[in-house]
């Protein structure tokens, strides 16, 4: 009876998490950012975003890209602070690669890149991707080009963190 209990509290319940894998490329100055979901989460947070129900599976590829990016801009972004810390942090500028969903239909890839602004101040990421519809949501970064390969955690009460590089002046 226990263990009946326990498995349908656990389908009660699901486990929300999100991951991205991130690497520096020297030659763009740019980082690269393949950043993994669950579809049904983010279906959910574009819903209450967009306030009508979505499903990027059924929308056509222009629309679901134009959905994607604008809750990109508003929950995912790395800036620099200024120097003085007075002013407006510099967000980075975000190229959009594309998305594509595995071959099971189990995870979402979206693929982006960063261009750091320029300066001197430590970078940082700031993530509240699904956090308003799933406030137990983890997500995790690690940044596969540094041999200890970092990785960042973020929670609803943890939303930003320093990236673990030292700042990259851009070109």
């Amino acid at each position: 009876m226990f263990t009946i209990a326990l498995l349908f509290s656990c389908l009660l319940h699901p486990y929300h998490r999100s991951m991205a894998e991130v690497e520096w490329n020297a030659q763009s100055n740019r980082y690269e950012v393949a950043f993994r979901c669950d579809p049904r989460d983010l279906d959910r947070a574009l819903s209450a975003s967009m306030k009508m129900p979505i499903v990027i599976e059924q929308l056509p590829k222009a629309k679901a890209e134009k959905y994607i990016q604008q809750y990109l801009d508003k929950h995912l972004k790395l800036f620099r602070q200024t120097e003085d810390g007075e002013e407006e942090p510099v967000v980075a500028k975000r190229h959009w690669v594309g998305y594509e969903l595995d071959d099971r239909g189990k995870y979402l890839w979206l693929y982006f890149e960063w261009e750091p602004s320029p300066g001197d101040a430590p970078l940082k990421i700031e993530n509240r991707m699904f956090m308003q519809v799933e406030p137990t949501h983890i997500s995790s970064f690690t940044f596969t080009d540094i041999a200890e390969k970092p990785s960042l955690h973020f929670t609803s009460s943890v939303p930003v963190k320093n990236v673990p590089l030292p700042a990259r002046k851009s070109r």
